[in-house]
């Protein structure tokens, strides 16, 4: 009998699989274990690190491009401050030109708002402490609440409230590990997207759904492994045979031979010829992920209230009347960051304390999400149903949005008499 079938076929195969060397994986979100038991008992409060939020907006594509959109959004409508007291408006103008204040609340506070679901806005004084003279939207990852006990951001110490029932204020971290104190709508304006309960930190459009941004990194990452090993086989060498046996000579050629015929660093597989390895066949199993990824997107989608054939570009899929609907969800869901990027209220808390009466009228602009191709044949069939007449105001509507020049007064004489060619004469 070979000495071979004296040996356990469990220890071969053993001393294989020890030889394997695994695909290292990217280090990916860490969402943390989930057990069985957990579901059955009293679920506990537990946030997520601001720095792992920001690093899914960075790595996540769906994610970038959703709060993209609600950023550029509310950038392309913006907002107007209008009041008739002229110092007053003088004073806005004032703030609008020299200060951050529409970088701040048209680009850098929705972003936070959208990652982090707070924005922490503050309001930087003159030399003697008189009046606001600058604004700076200040990184949420530094900004702590003042606690009557400092720990973890989240759930350590209770927040410390004035008497109005306010947070009393806010802390950061500075870069020598000191804190630095503001007070509450005096120093720092605290804005937040969602609120739960008596929680003060707002919650965003990441958190809820960090768990399916986790699985779905995890899921690209195996589906490039996937699409990589059907570019790329892993060279499988066997060895040894039924009359001969294995030997470790025969184990060590054999490696050697599969890391030469290799095709990366990961190297090949080789295993005794008692040993048949079972393997999935990499196109099932590359349609596999490829719904399982499109069904975590539409997750993420649901969560940023963008629609997601918006973020991918398949809209033209979409029927006219599902399109006009998911804009319609879309525009809700903006609107909705509007409302909590206040800039109205800082706007008034700042002429308070540099003294001026705050008496305006402030509004957002209209969101432009629907094309301006329908808008122009809407305005078109008014026209033609005479519910609407060529006059100046529309014009230089039209010239606004397509950002052409307004027209001047020469312009509107030659409106008002055109000059008319004369007819051609009729062919005898």
């Amino acid at each position: 009998m070979p000495w071979f079938k004296k040996k356990k076929v469990d220890e071969i195969i053993a001393q294989t699989v020890q030889n394997i060397v695994p695909v290292e994986k990217e280090e990916c979100f860490d969402i943390g274990s989930i057990s069985r038991k957990s579901v059955t008992e009293e679920p506990s409060m537990t946030r997520i690190a601001f720095a792992r939020l920001e690093n899914v907006y960075i790595q996540e594509p769906i994610i970038f491009s959703g709060i993209n959109i609600y950023q550029r959004c509310i950038k392309d409508a913006g907002f107007i401050f209008k009041s008739d007291n002229i110092k007053t408006q003088q004073e806005i103008n004032r703030i609008l030109t020299t200060t951050r204040f529409n970088e701040i609340f048209l680009d850098k506070a929705p972003r936070h708002l959208g990652i982090f679901g707070n924005a922490f806005i503050e309001l930087i004084p003159n030399t003697n402490h008189t009046s606001i003279e600058e604004f700076l939207c200040v990184d949420p990852k530094s900004i702590n609440f003042i606690r009557e006990s400092f720990g973890r951001a989240f759930n350590s110490g209770n927040v410390k409230f004035d008497s109005a029932g306010e947070p009393e204020g806010f802390v950061q971290t500075g870069t020598l590990g000191n804190l630095i104190k503001f007070k509450n709508n005096e120093e720092m304006i605290h804005l937040h997207l969602h609120q739960i309960n008596e929680g003060q930190m707002g919650i965003g459009l990441i958190e809820p759904i960090y768990g399916t941004a986790t699985i779905k990194k995890n899921i690209e990452t195996a589906m490039g492994e996937t699409m990589f090993r059907l570019g790329f086989p892993i060279p499988i060498v066997k060895y040894g045979s039924k009359d001969v046996g294995t030997t470790p000579e025969m184990q060590k050629k054999a490696d050697e031979l599969a890391k030469k015929l290799a095709q990366s660093t990961t190297g090949g597989v080789s295993y005794p010829y008692i040993f048949e390895p079972s393997f999935t066949k990499t196109t099932e199993a590359g349609t596999a992920l490829e719904t399982n990824l499109y069904y975590l997107s539409s997750l993420e989608s649901a969560s940023l209230g963008i629609p997601l054939a918006i973020i991918l570009g398949t809209s033209e899929k979409e029927g006219r009347a599902g399109l006009d609907a998911l804009l319609e969800s879309m525009e809700f869901s903006i609107r909705g960051m509007m409302e909590c990027l206040r800039p109205d209220f800082v706007m008034k808390t700042v002429l308070e304390k540099n003294g001026f009466t705050p008496d305006f009228d402030f509004q957002w602009n209209p969101l432009l999400i629907k094309s301006m191709k329908e808008k122009v044949m809407r305005v078109k069939r008014y026209a033609q149903a005479n519910l609407i007449k060529n006059d100046r105001k529309l014009r230089n509507w039209i010239r606004t949005i397509e950002g052409l020049p307004l027209e001047s007064e020469e312009e509107i004489e030659d409106i008002k008499q055109p000059s008319r060619s004369k007819p051609k004469p009729k062919n005898k």
